[in-house]
């Protein structure tokens, strides 16, 4: 049986899909986000500034969010390809030549993560301040 939290995610995405919302979320998805995931208002706000939130809970928001696009494979680990995947996806009005090097640069990086932090909140933040870094070297919110 799926639990609240599964549920709200999804409700959230078909929301999305029905407004043929298939870019990046906006501040009042990012609203429904918190909702879904539990996330705390000085977070999102964060994120409403395109950075990843540093708090204790700002980082289990990213792990909500990486476990949702399946970020990491079955034992904890960073998934290149699953993090391109959802790159598309999250950002489909972005270049597409992007989305392979923001996941390979952070593929390089994830690497060396220590293996008591495979699958937490804190390899979650360390994956998505990576992507957000990249992305930001790209112009994406200049």
């Amino acid at each position: 049986m799926m639990d609240l939290k599964a549920i709200l995610l999804s409700l959230f995405v078909v929301t999305l899909s029905l407004f043929g919302i298939t870019h990046a979320v906006t501040h009042a998805e990012m609203d429904q986000l918190a909702v879904a995931c539990n996330g705390q208002k000085a977070d999102i706000d964060v994120m409403k500034q395109w950075r990843v939130p540093s708090s204790d809970s700002g980082k289990c928001l990213m792990k909500c969010l990486t476990d949702y696009y399946k970020m990491f494979d079955s034992e904890g680990k960073y998934s290149l390809k699953n993090t391109e995947d959802s790159l598309y996806k999250a950002w489909s009005e972005k270049p597409k030549e992007h989305m392979p090097i923001i996941a390979q640069h952070c593929d390089n990086m994830m690497r060396s993560a220590p293996k008591e932090n495979l699958g937490s909140c804190q390899m979650s933040y360390d994956t998505m301040k990576c992507i957000n870094e990249k992305a930001w070297e790209l112009g994406w919110f200049n």
